[in-house]
């Protein structure tokens, strides 16, 4: 996985935008739509820093010097362990509704920016 990946891995799993996590970092999301597609690859350390404090992973594994995001809190622990102990089909369900709840979130998120004049261009 590149740099560019696990950005975009993070950001998703955090349910942020580009633009908020263009904003924690201080750049524009132009410039964080690069750093995923790979078209930025020497990228500052002080926006590695910012981003991996925004996504909650540390610095090394954006930077690919570990493997797995650590799992801050108990309940992203329990979590796990009920998806792990769920039969193939209800995994498959829990699943498909924490992707639509994303969305929904990523998509309300992104009208509250653009409505509240937020949008960085």
């Amino acid at each position: 996985m590149t740099i560019g990946e696990r950005i975009k891995a993070a950001r998703e799993a955090k349910g942020a935008t580009q633009g908020e996590l263009a904003k924690a970092a201080h750049t524009t999301k132009q410039t964080i739509y690069k750093y995923e597609n790979g078209i930025v690859s020497n990228i500052p350390s002080d926006k590695i820093e910012a981003m991996a404090s925004f996504l909650n992973v540390s610095e090394s594994y954006l930077m690919g010097w570990e493997e797995a995001i650590p799992l801050d809190t108990t309940w992203e622990v329990e979590l796990l362990n009920c998806y792990r102990n769920l039969d193939s089909d209800r995994a498959n369900r829990l699943f498909q509704y924490a992707k639509a709840l994303l969305e929904t979130q990523t998509a309300e998120r992104e009208m509250n920016a653009h409505n509240n004049g937020g949008n960085q261009e």
